[in-house]
């Protein structure tokens, strides 16, 4: 395994780690950048490693992703991939700036958007280590929720 590989398979761990302290109010500020730092040296290792800089190779991947899993041709995947990655890098950059409403939208996307990664798209012990990671969160929103006797609501809305 080269170093690019292994930096793209490890990187995104602490990036989802980190989205998901900060989607439950640990020191959300930093959690959210800490992540989106660490998903960006996802994102770079992908393009170095399993895309070689290639766009167009980053779409057929893409898309050969969504049919072996959901059964369907679908292009615009890769897009997607790119408007979280720019409104990740975004939401880091501003977020002590960024209301409650509009942080509560933004940990809704990462949730959605990392679970489809790390459990829905993911392989092997990946698709096993990411759904311990998002049951681990919703145990403890679960909890959060029955103390504060809101059922768990989204936390992590202060600086």
């Amino acid at each position: 395994m080269s170093l690019s590989e292994l930096i793209l398979r490890l990187a995104i761990w602490p990036a989802v780690a980190f989205g998901l302290a900060a989607s439950r109010g640990w020191r959300p500020a930093s959690s959210w950048r800490f992540g989106a730092l660490f998903y960006a040296v996802h994102v770079v290792a992908a393009f170095q490693h399993a895309y070689r800089w290639s766009h167009s190779a980053a779409v057929a991947d893409n898309v050969r992703q969504v049919r072996e899993t959901l059964g369907i041709e679908f292009g615009a995947g890769i897009w997607v991939n790119y408007a979280f990655s720019l409104g990740w890098m975004l939401a880091a950059l501003a977020w002590p700036r960024l209301g409650p409403s509009a942080r509560r939208a933004w940990i809704a996307v990462f949730v959605f958007i990392a679970f489809q990664g790390t459990v829905v798209f993911a392989h092997g012990h990946g698709r096993w280590i990411g759904l311990a990671l998002f049951l681990a969160a919703a145990i403890h929103a679960w909890r959060a929720g029955r103390r504060a006797g809101n059922g768990g609501g989204v936390e992590g809305l202060k600086g």
